[in-house]
């Protein structure tokens, strides 16, 4: 029989047919997945159970019955005057109890040595039938280190796929849109789907599960992996909710409401959860872990700034690193950089008007076919507006992301991105030169007739009418030093 089985036919539930199997009371047959399976003598066992228990008979006191180490009667014999000791204090008690309320006494009036000193009638109450008396296996509790043991094993997966974002699929995750972000948590989900059933199944734990000692069994031994499969769905549906907003959060309360009252959550129906200890350490190891895989993430997204290419670089090379940074920047160019240096159209079905006469001209500096040194100029006369971030300083950024982040000594945290940024940002007309990663930076910016405007976004040179003419130019080139 299974557990919904015999559960209808004794009366008892679930978690009270655990509880004898835990106390050693009943051990019913397990089948090869691990579930149980109940025999009629099983059922006549917890009948006999619970009749005894209403009977007020200890747990222990059946267990040697069951055990042929004690005999009913003798076992009632000692039952009944248990019972009837209760009974008496009982007796005594309610005999008190009704006397004082009688009395009208107050908390402040009431005379505790009269009632202290015994010398009260009992008047015994009549007698009732007896309860029933269920006992529950208490599920596992410590709802909150199951939650950051299952927070940490999600952030883990995430981490994977903040990996596989930045350094294969080169997207920057801080530059997402909303449905982006709801696509890396679905991936997160999915990863945590697969992994966790495979863990559980070969390990019996998850990373974040061994951190704060909490172990998944079936009937003590490891689930097998539909079993763990199965057994995760049900967490990321009725436990998280899918993070859904807001419905997430009523699935995480409820959960923690019926976990912190001790009773069995819907995944463990057929699993138990096992605690080994509560040490301190291991909330702080958690602590520390989450910090790591934090810092792991960050580690990441910086990386990701390094173009796919490094070292020396054909200009097809280039081309490409060219448009894997723009793409992690969130450089939307309506222009395509060719090989030899030239812009064409994308073929994205907008007409960009004027995109082309307002690009820079690229130059490579060859040395065998490899890059040595790269150079953008613009000259523009009597323009009436210069939108100097948009198609010049930007275009500048990913220039340098994709030849100086080539270089051997470019490292992860010595990106050349931030500190070109600050200097056009410092003064977007002013020349300036430096040295980053074995490359010399330089930029020569001459305007005459404009004067600037920021907005946050970028900064516009307008034509100043006063002015006879306007001229403006920049040159902007990389060479390497050695």
């Amino acid at each position: 029989m299974t557990v919904k089985q015999i559960e209808s036919l004794c009366g008892l539930s679930r978690a009270n047919i655990r509880f004898y199997e835990n106390e050693g009371l009943l051990q019913p047959r397990r089948l090869s997945n691990g579930y149980r399976d109940y025999s009629g003598e099983d059922l006549l066992t917890l009948k006999k159970i619970c009749l005894l228990r209403q009977l007020h008979v200890p747990i222990e006191k059946i267990r040697e019955l069951i055990s042929d180490q004690a005999c009913l009667p003798d076992v009632l014999t000692g039952c009944i005057r248990e019972l009837e000791h209760e009974r008496e204090g009982l007796s005594g008690a309610i005999s008190l109890c009704r006397a004082i309320a009688d009395s009208g006494a107050s908390w402040q009036t009431l005379d505790a040595d009269r009632y202290l000193s015994g010398n009260v009638s009992v008047q015994t109450p009549s007698a009732a039938p007896p309860a029933v008396r269920f006992d529950v296996a208490r599920a596992c509790p410590h709802p909150w280190r199951r939650f950051f043991a299952r927070s940490l094993d999600f952030s883990l997966c995430e981490l994977v796929w903040t990996a596989v974002l930045c350094l294969v699929l080169h997207v920057n995750p801080l530059l997402r849109s909303t449905a982006g972000q709801l696509l890396d948590a679905f991936v997160g989900l999915l990863l945590m789907l697969f992994s966790e059933p495979l863990l559980l199944h070969f390990t019996g734990y998850t990373p974040g599960k061994l951190l704060f000692g909490l172990r998944v069994t079936c009937g003590g031994r490891k689930l097998s992996y539909f079993d763990a499969l199965c057994r995760t769905g049900w967490v990321l549906a009725s436990g998280l909710g899918l993070f859904i907003p807001i419905y997430s959060q009523i699935r995480l309360y409820k959960s923690y409401k019926r976990c912190k009252a001790g009773q069995a959550l819907p995944w463990e129906e057929e699993y138990e959860y096992v605690l080994s200890d509560t040490a301190l350490w291991r909330p702080a190891a958690a602590v520390l872990s989450l910090a790591c895989l934090a810092a792991l993430s960050v580690l990441c997204i910086f990386a990701g700034y390094l173009p796919p290419h490094r070292g020396d670089l054909t200009p097809a090379q280039f081309t490409q690193n060219f448009d894997a940074c723009a793409r992690y920047l969130g450089a939307d160019f309506p222009l395509q950089l060719e090989a030899d240096g030239s812009w064409s159209e994308r073929f994205d079905g907008v007409i960009h008007t004027g995109a082309l006469d307002s690009y820079p001209d690229v130059t490579f500096t060859l040395s065998e076919n490899s890059i040595t040194g790269i150079q953008l100029h613009k000259e523009l006369v009597d323009s009436p507006i210069i939108g100097l971030g948009t198609n010049y300083s930007q275009i500048a950024l990913v220039f340098a992301a994709a030849f100086v982040g080539a270089q051997p000594d470019a490292g992860v945290f010595s990106s050349s991105v931030p500190e070109l940024a600050d200097r056009f940002a410092a003064d977007p007309l002013s020349s300036f030169s430096f040295e980053l990663a074995g490359v010399m930076l330089q930029c020569d910016i001459q305007a005459q007739g404009y004067f600037p405007r920021s907005d946050p976004k970028q900064t516009w040179l307008f034509a100043d009418e006063d002015a006879s003419s306007q001229y403006f130019s920049i040159l902007f080139a990389m060479t390497k030093t050695e």
